[in-house]
């Protein structure tokens, strides 16, 4: 059996820190609830930190992008009035851009103080599933273990805009690497599940919940494997995606398993020679 593995590096986590806000926007009370429709961009350090992933010819690259109705959470914050808010960005492919509502606290020419901070998936709370129990689909990329946050933007203007009078754009990186494997064979029977699973002290790849916090990422409780159910996808040619933790281990193993069988690889290192999964593999 052919096999050709990935790790994509893991992008810079956000050095910036979010103000923390002590009131929830409240649109009935506040400006008689009015509403603006805003468009957000997003910029990538890194040319495949986008939701979509789809790799090259040769193997060694991702090509990336935005899909219709792909989600973003948008936090803002009218600093001077100490209330903020998260809602949704959808992505809007015949515009490029994501779009979202803004409660609008200005008349006229009006300008406040505002902060943005994004984050990928959408959650409103800021709380995001990363646990062991994936799904994949065919030979397709799941995006949403795809986690990406933005460093903070601080702007005075009007909603959704930066000084220049130009949408916001959020540089999203993301805060995970990505194990890709690529094997072909002669067994045409149908994968059911793929088992990812590093050893090492303090080694994990997945936990329950993560929080998406702007300075990168926080979970509680790490999870030393993930496990693939796949769908639509036979033996005789196929990719399987893992987004996994940044961590350090000492040894990785991946179990394959179809109704009647099962293939396993792995890769040991001394602890001098750690894997880590922050760098290329």
């Amino acid at each position: 059996m052919k096999q050709i593995s990935r790790l994509l590096s893991l992008a810079a986590v956000a050095a910036l820190c979010f103000s923390a806000c002590t009131e929830e926007l409240n649109n009935d009370k506040i400006n008689g609830g009015k509403t603006v429709t805003v468009h957000f961009g997003t910029e990538n350090t890194d040319p495949s930190t986008k939701a979509t992933l789809t790799p090259d010819k040769e193997e060694t690259a991702f090509q990336a992008a935005w899909e219709n109705e792909d989600k973003i959470a948008v936090k803002y914050t009218y600093v001077a009035n100490v209330i903020s808010e998260t809602v949704p960005g959808t992505w809007d492919a015949s515009a490029s851009k994501f779009s979202a509502e803004l409660t609008d606290l200005t008349t006229g020419d009006e300008v406040f103080e505002m902060k943005y901070q994004a984050s990928y998936p959408y959650s409103e709370t800021e709380y995001v599933d990363f646990g062991s129990a994936r799904t994949q689909t065919g030979n397709v990329y799941n995006s949403v273990y795809d986690l990406m946050v933005a460093e903070p933007v601080t702007v005075t203007a009007k909603p959704g805009l930066d000084e220049s009078g130009n949408a916001i754009v959020f540089p999203m990186q993301r805060q995970t690497a990505i194990a890709y494997f690529h094997f072909t064979s002669d067994n045409t029977e149908a994968i059911t599940k793929a088992t990812l699973k590093v050893e090492g002290e303090n080694a994990a790849i997945a936990a329950k919940t993560v929080l998406l916090d702007p300075t990168g990422m926080d979970y509680e409780t790490g999870l030393s494997e993930i496990v693939l159910t796949t769908t639509d996808q036979t033996a005789d040619n196929f990719t399987l995606w893992f987004n996994v933790l940044p961590t350090t281990y000492t040894k990785m193993t991946l179990t394959v398993e179809t109704a009647t069988k099962t293939f396993t690889i792995s890769n040991t290192k001394s602890r001098s020679e750690e894997h880590t999964s922050e760098l290329q593999s």
